[in-house]
């Protein structure tokens, strides 16, 4: 069993307090023992929900229109997003910017972990939710409270494919 950030602190924390508590006045037992209480619900507190919003690509990898495939995953909690026949944009690769609404949620995600996620972008929508998508781009974002956007662009030096997620943690 793999234990984040908050509950190694606590494991520490309480392997920290148990030899002061057996040697601790009574008086003081009860609230070393209840700093530790509170530090263990710390963790469970500060749970929050990942809610991705919506994705804008801003340089088409592909020529327009096309479809779209997200997942996002944290930890071994993973959601989906495919709208079948939903095809995206127009102008082919000069086109204008194209945002979809994937509407993604991670339920009961800890701050500062870390979430994975794939976009998968075809021109036929039977194949744009598989392997075989003919752009896939996988990235990370740290979990923050509040609203934000990250910018990805997966090919630096060749910058022909540029995507804006935005995202917010509640």
């Amino acid at each position: 069993m793999m234990l984040n950030k908050s509950e190694r602190t606590v494991v520490r924390l309480a392997r920290v307090l148990l030899p002061f508590i057996s040697c601790a006045t009574p008086h003081m037992k009860i609230p070393i023992a209840l700093l530790a209480l509170a530090a263990s619900f710390q963790s469970v507190a500060l749970a929050t929900d990942l809610v991705v919003d919506r994705v804008v690509i801003m340089k088409h990898p592909i020529p327009t229109p096309y479809y779209a495939a997200m997942s996002l995953k944290v930890g071994r909690v993973q959601s989906s997003f495919h709208e079948a026949k939903k095809a995206y944009g127009t102008g082919g690769i000069h086109g204008s910017q194209v945002e979809i609404q994937p509407k993604l949620v991670v339920k009961n995600v800890q701050p500062h972990s870390w979430a994975d996620f794939t976009l998968r972008l075809d021109a036929k929508d039977s194949i744009v939710a598989t392997q075989d998508a003919s752009r896939i781009h996988t990235g990370r974002f740290e979990i923050l409270p509040g609203s934000h956007d990250n910018i990805f662009i997966p090919q630096l030096h060749n910058p022909s494919f540029a995507y804006k997620i935005f995202w917010h943690a509640q």
